[in-house]
């Protein structure tokens, strides 16, 4: 990542004294594991600070927001759906090359060379598959989702206006329409 220039913004933190304030520096090293790794959790805990802390900066509704870091966090996470892409279409589609073992050690061919096998992972080919052609996607999800939606929006009605306010912006916030909100 390295793009990202922060607020230069720090916030306390929320689990005990870890000793770290959500810097400029700390959120691009944030951000960097993120985009690696996929795992909040994780590259929170390797910068040494509460993921808790790392939600606040990205949440419209904390005091410690920030756009940019928030904007960056969603940058980084989508580097890492790429990362997983080309490891399924790899792993998938072009095979893996793993060596072959005899007895204990390493095959070679006649001139010495290392002997490999190229294996293909089923698995990841149908997940390719599914992302890529609709005939291979689980239609029985969507099916029972669309059919739940209606029942849901009643149930919606029965929400206090103080309750229906509160679910209008968080629709709002995470980008969700707010036209079948009663």
């Amino acid at each position: 990542m390295g793009a990202y220039k922060a607020k230069g913004e720090t916030g306390p933190n929320d689990r005990g004294n870890l000793g770290r304030r959500f810097d400029a520096e700390r959120k691009r090293a944030f951000l960097d594991i993120l985009a690696l790794t996929g795992r909040p959790a994780q590259a929170a805990q390797k910068i040494g600070v509460a993921l808790r802390t790392v939600e606040s900066h990205r949440s419209r509704r904390s005091q410690q927001y920030d756009e940019e870091f928030a904007i960056a966090y969603d940058e980084s996470m989508e580097l890492y759906r790429e990362i997983l892409q080309e490891a399924i279409h790899r792993r998938g589609v072009e095979g893996v090359e793993e060596p072959v073992f005899y007895k204990g050690r390493p095959a070679t061919d006649a001139e010495g060379n290392p002997v490999g096998i190229r294996k293909f992972s089923d698995a990841m080919l149908a997940l390719h598959a599914k992302r890529h052609d609709p005939a291979y996607r689980d239609r029985q999800i969507i099916e029972q989702h669309s059919t739940n939606v209606n029942a849901a929006l009643e149930d919606l009605s029965k929400l206090s206006p103080e309750s229906r306010r509160k679910l209008r912006e968080i629709l709002e916030d995470e980008g969700g329409s707010t036209s079948d909100v009663p």
